[in-house]
């Protein structure tokens, strides 16, 4: 497998492409084979991580007092922390940008 980079101008503002070029089927079929492996070690993964996070917990925030299954409590504070640093990259891009 070869790469070419091709520097692009004007909207591409200079970034690098990654152009596949003079692929062999063999090439095709070893690379759908690695995503296909890669894909099924990442479902196994998170069947796992789900089934060992089912026990129910009790959380205390602030003045909030509930119960309820870890996996959920996981996959809400991720979803906070993706959420928040998105907003904090947007809002430094808008003041790199000249906005406020």
């Amino acid at each position: 497998m070869r790469f070419v980079r091709d520097i692009g101008s004007g909207d591409d503002k200079g970034r690098a492409r990654k152009l596949f070029k003079d692929m062999s089927p063999a090439d095709v079929r070893h690379d759908n084979r690695f995503k296909w492996t890669v894909l099924a070690v990442a479902v196994v993964l998170g069947v796992l991580f789900i089934a060992q996070n089912l026990q129910t917990v009790r959380v205390n925030f602030l003045w909030f007092d509930f119960r309820m299954s870890l996996i959920w409590v996981l996959i809400i504070m991720v979803a906070l922390g993706v959420g928040l640093d998105r907003l904090f990259i947007w809002r430094s891009q808008r003041r790199r940008a000249g906005g406020k």
